[in-house]
């Protein structure tokens, strides 16, 4: 175990892993009691923060889907060629 502690203290990418993952930790556990001090305490309604905690896992999970879907089917819409002959 010693060994592994050793070698995982060399790598830099093992460091840099552990970096993002803390600060991602960090940062969920900021944006959830934000949004708890911000239904109790501005709103007034303290039931409406498990709707706050819902909508962000599930704005992401859409945006991932229509992105992946804009980007195969896109082509044609986003790169539209111009012919630079009759400028």
């Amino acid at each position: 175990m010693r060994d592994f502690g050793r070698a995982a203290l060399h790598n830099c990418h093992w460091l840099v892993f552990c970096v993002v993952i803390f600060l991602s930790i960090l940062y969920m556990t900021m944006h959830n009691q934000s949004t708890l001090y911000y239904a109790k305490y501005c709103l007034g309604y303290e039931n409406i923060s498990s709707l706050l905690l819902t909508l962000t896992p599930f704005a992401c999970v859409v945006v991932a889907f229509y992105a992946g879907n804009r980007r195969t089917r896109g082509d044609e819409t986003l790169h539209t060629q111009i012919d630079v002959t009759k400028i």
